[in-house]
């Protein structure tokens, strides 16, 4: 990573490094189209949108995770109860990968 190459010049320093990317899309766009948008360029699982004003810190704050889940019964779910559990979860995987580690 960026800090890594850093820390090869300068052990001493201890970097944060950031990166941002803009898209500048020109033409008049309809609501509909900027949220197709938004979606097909900002992955949520590791992007998100920002304003473009210079940050007053470069390090990130973050709330302590919430406690892990624990799912009684997982393996022996049917494909029904596992589909419900699946789309209540959000998550970043297609119910083919989330039906797969079920076995």
């Amino acid at each position: 990573s960026a800090e890594q190459c850093v820390k090869l010049l300068n052990e001493k320093e201890d970097p944060v490094i950031r990166s941002a990317t803009t898209y500048v899309f020109e033409g008049k766009f309809t609501d509909e189209e900027v949220a197709k948008l938004k979606e097909y360029c900002i992955n949520p699982v590791d992007s998100r949108e920002t304003n473009e004003e210079k940050p007053e810190t470069l390090v990130q704050q973050f709330e302590d995770p919430a406690d892990v889940a624990i799912f009684d019964g997982f393996q022996s779910m049917s494909e029904e109860d596992l589909r419900t559990l699946y789309e209540s979860l959000n998550l970043a995987m297609t119910f083919q990968d989330f039906k797969h580690i079920q076995n």
